[in-house]
């Protein structure tokens, strides 16, 4: 009966749940919504269009990711969002993998960034990063607001380049994790019309984090590489890691339940969220079969990249991330 009633709830937001992959689909053929706003904001930055590579390709990606989390938003609220808040939504998701970037390749503090948003800096990419946030800034629907969780976002960005220092602690590391992935899912959150309560905050910064946490369990090889030290490669055992994976996610689940939307809608969130992150789970159980011993001690360095790199286009993956999100119980 559950699972039934499961599917009942996740089939009534599957159509629009699927457009929005499908329109990414057609990024990489120049067709459909995602890629006309791309050709309009470049023709207001032609800058944006000189932009090529693996920052083209997470700039369109984030195009994506933002239309995922800004419908999880719309679902919670049991409306459709305007127009003017998906552009505002996908204008931050083009200027989020620049931000990146900056900090993670350039090795820059937060100071310098901000210099470059004032029109005091003399970086090659300076004049790039003003006239995205002029434009993100312009299609926002609460400036204020939106200034406000720029400055903390950029802050924790830069503040993540303390992962490059092998000897943080769990505890610091889960700090960075939350401010980097909190403060970057209430910029998020500005798009929208509705003013952001309190409670809302607190709920939508520990989602963050936990979806933070979910990226640096994928993109392990990725920091192992490039020396960036995440919670998920800290040499903790495969069990505590999963188990505080876990505890993040009842955690946040507790503070979306406790908001004052309806009951039907919480339930179609937390399915559309755990789609998500049961693929999370999902990564974790393969890391555990590498070496054979949940209880053993997660070392990445020890593996290829081939063998940390989870398929998620998979078709057994897929399957198994639908059913563990149908047969979970959800406390609403």
């Amino acid at each position: 009966m559950r699972m039934l009633l499961n599917f009942f709830r996740l089939s009534q937001v599957a159509l629009p749940f699927s457009r929005i992959y499908f329109h990414h689909r057609l990024l990489a053929r120049k067709k459909g919504p995602f890629y006309q706003f791309w050709l309009k904001i470049c023709g207001r930055i032609p800058a944006l269009a000189e932009v090529e590579g693996p920052l083209r390709r997470r700039m369109w990606h984030y195009l994506f990711a933002n239309s995922m989390t800004a419908f999880w938003f719309s679902v919670l609220r049991g409306r459709k969002l305007s127009q003017p808040e998906r552009e505002a939504g996908w204008m931050l998701g083009i200027a989020t993998p620049l931000a990146d970037y900056l900090v993670d390749h350039d090795h820059l503090e937060f100071k310098e960034i901000k210099k470059m948003i004032d029109g005091d800096s003399n970086h090659p990419l300076a004049n790039l990063v003003r006239a995205l946030h002029v434009e993100c800034r312009r299609l926002n629907l609460h400036p204020e607001l939106f200034d406000r969780y720029l400055d903390k976002t950029q802050w924790a960005q830069s503040r993540s380049l303390a992962q490059n220092q092998t000897t943080s602690s769990s505890e610091i590391l889960i700090r960075i994790m939350y401010d980097k992935g909190g403060f970057a899912l209430l910029l998020y959150r500005t798009a929208l019309l509705e003013k952001l309560t309190p409670a809302e905050e607190e709920a939508i910064f520990s989602l963050g984090g936990l979806m933070q946490f979910h990226n640096d369990i994928f993109d392990i090889y990725r920091d192992q590489s490039e020396g960036i030290h995440t919670l998920p490669g800290s040499l903790i055992s495969h069990h505590e890691l999963s188990k505080l994976y876990g505890e993040h996610r009842e955690k946040t689940f507790s503070h979306i339940a406790a908001l004052p939307f309806a009951r039907d809608n919480k339930h179609r969130f937390f399915l559309l969220a755990n789609l998500a992150l049961e693929t999370g789970q999902i990564c974790l159980d393969m890391y555990a079969t590498l070496d054979g011993n949940a209880n053993a001690v997660f070392d990445p360095s020890q593996h290829s990249r081939s063998e940390l790199v989870c398929d998620m286009d998979n078709l057994p993956n897929i399957a198994r991330t639908v059913l563990r999100t149908l047969r979970q119980t959800y406390r609403l």
